[in-house]
């Protein structure tokens, strides 16, 4: 008995009835390209169109245009077809097999399946209950049958390269054709269709992550901080937000995976992760905080050398080398040389160089030079100079 009820339990929960498809009159039309969809082509994007045509009686109701647009359809000159055609009242024509190619967005015709829906992209009464009650059923039927995501992306042609739209889910005409196309218009719904899909569809947002790292209360140096969070399955993407305590939002991204970074100063601040799906957003993740610290400047280099006593006592030759002892994780160090002129010391000059040493040509012979450094490193700056190091310079070429 355990066990037939548990069985009963699996089967309730994993296999979900699929949304059926609405009843569809039978009415093929001449205009397709015989194919054999999904296995020559995939299938992964339903486009909305709106017929147009005339509204001959002016009642408003666009019954006519359902029917102007399947005489169309027809009609072999029109070179122009659809899947189906969705009246104001709902009524349904299937025109074009699902697996055949219908010719209806161009570039777009082998990868979609196209839905004409009765009416005018400039006019609100396209929209009547019906009609977005039987679209969105079949539309779910669709997604169903060929694991098309019901979303609606943004943008159109234009914002692509080579003005070709590439995006899946559910688009209207006008993303794809923006110079010519309108539909299906600034009155579709398409928060609340995309919304009714997905009930259809029996989708729910997905939950929200957990945060794994950095752990709470965490402190991480200032630039690049990565942040960790559980996988959800059945999430697409994420949200990433950062704040300060005061709650101004000073990071947003959208990673795919459960993984992101956020270039931060040094401050205190408060995370969270929402995961997405085509059915919405998550609930907000649990907080999380962290303290980011500008890392330590380097420390000053030792060792310099020539340096008087000793080494800088007197120093013969055409050039001098300068060296000093390497700090760690530097990139970068300056040398700033000096001369002594009576009792003032002059700046000679200042160079940069990546190594821990340095050859400079005094060009003035029998003087006191004095030189010091300092290291950058790329976390933290630069560090503080060295102390002065003394060297008498005697060239024996000059006087």
């Amino acid at each position: 008995m355990r066990f037939a009820a548990l069985l009963t339990f699996l089967t309730a929960t994993t296999l979900l009835a699929a949304p059926p498809k609405p009843a569809v009159t039978w009415d093929e039309s001449p205009n397709r390209t015989g194919s054999s969809r999904e296995t020559s082509y995939d299938i992964d994007t339903i486009v909305i169109h709106t017929t147009e045509g005339k509204d001959t009686n002016g009642d408003g109701v666009f019954t006519e245009c359902y029917t102007q647009a399947i005489s169309w359809f027809n009609n072999p000159a029109a070179g122009v077809s659809a899947h189906y055609v969705i009246s104001p009242s709902g009524a349904v024509t299937q025109m074009v097999a699902d697996d055949d190619i219908a010719w209806h967005a161009t570039y777009y015709n082998s990868r979609s399946i196209g839905i004409e829906c009765a009416g005018f992209s400039s006019k609100a009464g396209t929209w009547t209950p019906a009609l977005l009650e039987t679209l969105s059923s079949l539309v779910a039927y669709l997604c169903d049958a060929y694991d098309i995501t019901a979303v609606h992306p943004a943008g159109n042609a234009y914002d692509e390269p080579g003005d070709k739209f590439t995006k899946t889910g559910l688009v209207g005409h006008a993303q794809i054709q923006p110079w010519s196309r309108s539909d299906p218009g600034a009155y579709f719904p398409w928060a609340a269709f995309v919304e009714a899909v997905n009930e259809k569809l029996d989708v729910a947002p997905p939950p929200a992550p957990v945060l794994l790292s950095p752990v709470a209360g965490a402190t991480v140096p200032a630039g690049a901080v990565f942040f960790d969070w559980s996988t959800v399955p059945t999430a697409d993407d994420y949200q990433l937000k950062v704040f300060t305590p005061a709650g101004a939002l000073v990071h947003t991204s959208w990673p795919k995976s459960s993984s992101g970074s956020a270039t931060l100063a040094a401050g205190s601040y408060v995370w969270h992760v929402w995961s997405h799906n085509g059915a919405g957003y998550s609930s907000t993740s649990a907080s999380s905080t962290l303290t980011v610290v500008a890392p330590p400047a380097p420390p000053a280099p030792g060792g310099l050398t020539p340096q008087y006593p000793g080494s800088g006592w007197s120093v013969l030759g055409t050039s001098v080398k300068l060296a000093w002892d390497p700090i760690p994780a530097a990139v970068e160090y300056q040398v700033s040389l000096e001369f002594k002129d009576g009792t003032l010391w002059k700046t000679y000059y200042v160079w940069a160089t990546t190594a821990s040493s340095k050859t400079v040509w005094p060009t003035m012979t029998k003087k006191w030079y004095r030189w010091r450094v300092r290291a950058r490193t790329a976390a933290g700056g630069w560090g503080i100079w060295s102390g002065w190091a003394e060297f008498y310079f005697r060239n024996p070429t000059k006087s």
